[in-house]
């Protein structure tokens, strides 16, 4: 008995301190921002440049910015979890050789911004990107909303926040929230609730999405898994699009004919 009473405080203390370490490094887990930037754009996307704006605490933000041609609709894109701005840039060459406008916003913790990523931070960045497109002129019918891996949640954020209705909203690799991803990666453990920092709640608010809507997945995603983004799918409203890939994993959707659904996708609402 005492053997046993042993090993069950061992694995009590384990399965504790295990706990602990979860917590303590969450954020590691999530965020992956590079602070020294290798990649420049100058060459291959030189209409891309930096312009800067403010959130109303005062905390200066940066974004990669190129002008729509007049009349024509802006691209509000919300990259991934790794790296920086200019990084995810790179894969929207699709929409950078269009009359569209793109602007790529950076994360608080990102690209030399002081601060720590958060749910919060990404919120507010949502929020003040959508006012300096507004500010420039554009209105929130010409403002396609992108989102892709961690990016549809400040995607899915800002669409839901809004008076005024956007054009439409596109979801790559998306996911439930943060706390089922914590139980795909912990297998029902540990009570992830009341673990987590930050949910990302998006299946909690993406019927309350009121534009158009597309959604993809790729079936060999081991990042997120697919059913992520069909669960999230189906608890949207109409009018509503779901492209699926039988071979695309997590980062590799738009070079499997997303790109093209993409474009088609958005030039079908004026």
């Amino acid at each position: 008995m005492k053997r046993v009473l042993k090993l069950l405080t061992a694995f009590l203390c384990f399965y504790v301190c295990l706990g602990i370490l979860l917590f303590l490094i969450q954020d590691n887990i999530v965020y992956h921002p590079q602070h020294i930037k290798t990649i420049t754009l100058d060459k291959t996307m030189p209409k891309l440049k930096t312009v800067t704006y403010y959130l109303p605490s005062g905390v200066r933000l940066h974004a990669l910015y190129k002008p729509p041609r007049k009349g024509m609709k802006t691209v509000l894109y919300f990259h991934g979890n790794s790296q920086y701005a200019e990084y995810h840039a790179v894969r929207l060459k699709f929409l950078y050789n269009t009359n569209y406008g793109l602007l790529i916003p950076e994360y608080i913790g990102y690209g030399g911004i002081k601060g720590e990523p958060s749910q919060k931070s990404m919120e507010e960045v949502a929020l003040t990107a959508v006012k300096y497109l507004n500010s420039t002129g554009t209105p929130n019918n010409k403002i396609v909303v992108y989102g892709h891996s961690i990016g549809t949640y400040p995607a899915v954020y800002v669409a839901t926040q809004s008076e005024k209705e956007f054009n439409g909203v596109i979801l790559e690799a998306p996911f439930l929230s943060a706390e089922q991803v914590g139980r795909d990666m912990v297998k029902g453990l540990y009570p992830v609730s009341v673990l987590l920092k930050n949910k990302y709640p998006s299946d909690t608010i993406i019927q309350n999405i009121k534009t158009r809507l597309l959604v993809a997945h790729g079936k060999k995603d081991k990042v997120i898994p697919y059913y992520h983004g069909w669960e999230l799918y189906k608890l949207a409203n109409q009018p509503k699009v779901f492209f699926s890939s039988d071979t695309a994993h997590h980062l590799n959707l738009l070079s499997l004919g997303f790109d093209t659904t993409v474009l088609e996708w958005i030039k079908e609402k004026k």
